[in-house]
């Protein structure tokens, strides 16, 4: 993990520490960064932000991370955020990380974290932290860790929280851990190293096969009596119920297979007979016949008689409506020659031309001849009755052939139950030369032979039926001993496999201690190669930072470093922090070590780590300030280094990285980047010069 950027808010001393357009950036190339600031303007928090941005928790406490001008700025109940911005490069990839807590400003003037509630209604403080994957394209994809932790566990991975502290470190408090002896440093020390060279994955496997073990061992006793399942006393006895349900299946399912043969045999008999008889009548069958048809045309006369009355009723219905219509068209369609050219008078009646062809002269005097009466006969004829009058004047007035239409609707509907009637006459027909069929085959005689097969195939579809029931219960009964079967042959394999259950176990408990052995040898081995090679490796940079007599270097089994010369051991407090510097550079020179020699092929481990010291040289003199910084730019991928002194003389210009200087005090420090020259300048003005 390499720092390439950071930014923040509100942290500490710093209401901006650089900006969202220019955040502070680092150096990745091997070049040595700079921070100068006096003493008490920040540098320490610079530390502890990078530690708040990566694991939420630093050695402040949450009421002091706050920058105290902007809490006494806010008001009573609002909202003051802390946010702090950090991108990384993690080999050559590029990821965002974000972090930003909410408070809310008290009435006593203090802050308090905003809390929210999770799903089980529990309060949480409420945070919001990302961890963002650059890509190919430049876009950015959220990491999403297990369980929604949102990429806690890569955080753990690419820098174990445990080793924080030797990667981001305070120099003089560093130096305070390596010569207390009394604390708990060894132990944090010891589990710091196991995590950043993996030991601690053998240990965490031998834990995990020793538990198991004992689980293994307690479920023995378990296995043995399980395997006496259901009341069986022992596997014979399981395997004994097994055996004699199957038999008893397979009985019932030859049974069944018999009944199934036997119904065969007796439907191909049956298609036999039933193709030798097709065109054979049988005389219980033609009698059935003669009653059905019969009965059908006993119906079709009854319903013929009942469609010759409606007949009736609807003519009758009909009649006057037919009379005179039929007189009314008669009338309308006389021909003028029938009637002669004079039209007949208006005022000229029926009853009156029947009175005149009784007298000889009208009473207007004119005597009645031959023509006359002739032509009275023709006008008689045209006209209608004197009852069919009003509808014949009325059709003379509407001058259209509504009774015509009336005419046509009553024959279209005595037309239809006509023909109705001679569809039942014809059916009638039908049924009449069907019964003569009928009779006529009854009557030609009686064959014995064909009687006796039809007996004989109706016996046969009787017992094809009752077979046919047989096989279905049989079947039935082969289910049921089936399942009967199946759950004595489960009850054995249960038996079986409780027996099988505790031999593997004890062949299990037996390999797992074996493993767990195993395990433990490779977690002594590996914990005690990685001490002798980091014992070389610190004994390597005490004696070339520490110049004149050897020098040897002594690790314990927690790892607490103690340096000696012949009988002396040392414990100044400027050997102290040689022993620091030494410490971390043995470390990544061993990290590189396991590298180059493919002592990682299982084991992901890597050698890119940021180095990030503040104060690093207050305990050391020059020529030991030198060599270390010699180093310093050798071995870490990356590093920051934080002086409240000039380190110009120390630290060529070709060698530095960015360079930062932090002005302002108090609430209201700040940090700028400034070039290589303006160092001296910054220092003039009231910073000190490095002896």
């Amino acid at each position: 993990m390499l720092i390439e950027k950071v930014w923040a808010e509100n942290f500490r001393n710093f209401r901006k520490f650089g900006r969202r357009d220019r955040p502070i950036r680092f150096n990745t190339d091997g070049k040595v960064n700079l921070i100068y600031g006096k003493s008490g303007f920040g540098k320490s928090t610079i530390l502890q932000l990078l530690q708040w941005i990566l694991y939420g928790r630093c050695e402040f406490s949450e009421d002091d991370l706050v920058n105290s001008g902007v809490r006494k700025d806010a008001d009573i109940g609002s909202d003051v955020t802390l946010y702090g911005s950090l991108t990384i490069l993690v080999d050559g990839i590029r990821y965002y990380i974000q972090r930003r807590w909410l408070f809310l400003k008290q009435p006593g003037g203090g802050l308090r974290r905003k809390k929210k509630k999770d799903k089980n209604d529990q309060e949480h403080p409420e945070e919001y932290f990302t961890i963002e994957k650059e890509n190919p394209d430049g876009s950015a994809t959220p990491i999403q860790g297990e369980k929604g932790d949102e990429g806690r566990e890569f955080i753990d991975r690419i820098m174990p929280q445990g080793l924080a502290g030797y990667f981001f470190f305070d120099g003089e408090q560093f130096i305070d851990r390596f010569e207390d002896s009394k604390n708990s440093n060894g132990k944090r020390l010891k589990e710091a190293i196991a995590t950043l060279f993996q030991t601690d994955v053998y240990n965490v496997a031998k834990e995990l096969l020793s538990g198991s073990a004992w689980s293994v061992s307690g479920m023995l006793d378990k296995g043995l009596s399980e395997a006496r399942y259901s009341g069986f006393k022992g596997l014979e006895e399981a395997r004994e119920a097994e055996e004699q349900a199957k038999n008893s299946f397979h009985r019932a399912e030859q049974m069944c297979e018999l009944r199934r043969q036997e119904a065969k045999s007796e439907q191909k008999e049956m298609l036999v007979l039933s193709e030798t008889l097709k065109d054979i009548p049988n005389q219980e069958d033609l009698k059935r016949r003669i009653n059905d048809l019969e009965k059908e045309q006993e119906s079709l006369r009854r319903q013929y008689d009942d469609l010759l009355l409606k007949i009736a009723a609807s003519a009758r219905s009909h009649f006057m409506s037919f009379a005179v219509a039929k007189n009314v068209v008669d009338a309308v369609r006389m021909k003028p020659d029938e009637i002669g050219d004079q039209e007949v008078p208006a005022s000229l009646t029926k009853e009156l031309i029947e009175c005149l062809e009784e007298k000889e002269e009208c009473i207007c005097g004119h005597r009645i001849g031959k023509l006359e009466r002739e032509q009275l006969e023709r006008w008689l004829t045209a006209l209608p009755p004197a009852s069919y009058r009003p509808t014949y004047d009325s059709y003379l007035e509407r001058k259209d052939s509504a009774v015509e239409h009336e005419l046509e609707r009553g024959f279209r509907d005595l037309h239809s139950l006509v023909e109705e009637l001679v569809a039942k006459e014809e059916r009638i027909r039908v049924l009449a030369n069907k019964l003569k069929e009928a009779w006529e085959r009854q009557r030609a005689g009686f064959d014995a032979d064909a009687e006796s097969k039809w007996k004989r195939l109706r016996a046969l579809q009787e017992k094809v039926k009752k077979t046919n029931d047989s096989i279905g219960e049989l079947s039935a009964e082969a289910d049921r001993k089936k399942h009967i079967w199946e759950a004595a042959r489960k009850r054995f394999d249960e038996a079986l496999r409780q027996a099988n259950i505790a031999r593997k176990e004890r062949y299990a408990l037996s390999l797992s201690n074996e493993v767990a052995e195993l395990f433990e040898a490779l977690a002594k081995q590996r914990t005690l190669n990685v001490r002798t090679d980091l014992q070389q490796a610190i004994e390597e940079y005490l004696n070339k930072i520490l110049v004149g007599a050897v020098k040897t270097a002594e690790l314990s089994e927690d790892f607490k470093l103690t340096i000696r010369e012949g009988d002396i051991t040392y414990k100044s407090r400027g050997q102290a922090a040689v022993a620091c510097y030494s410490y971390v550079l043995g470390i990544l020179a061993v990290l590189k070590r396991f590298r180059d020699r493919h002592e990682d092929d299982i084991l992901d481990l890597s050698d890119e780590y940021p180095l990030v010291i503040d104060a690093p040289f207050s305990e050391t003199d020059r020529e030991q300030t030198l060599h270390a910084l010699s180093y310093f730019r050798e071995i870490p991928k990356q590093i920051v280094l934080m002086s409240n002194r000039d380190l110009n003389d120390m630290v060529e210009e070709v060698d530095a990285g960015t360079i930062y200087v932090i002005k302002g005090v108090g609430v209201d420090a700040f940090i700028e980047e400034c070039s290589y020259e303006d160092v001296d300048r910054y220092f003039a003005e009231g910073g000190e010069k490095e002896d």
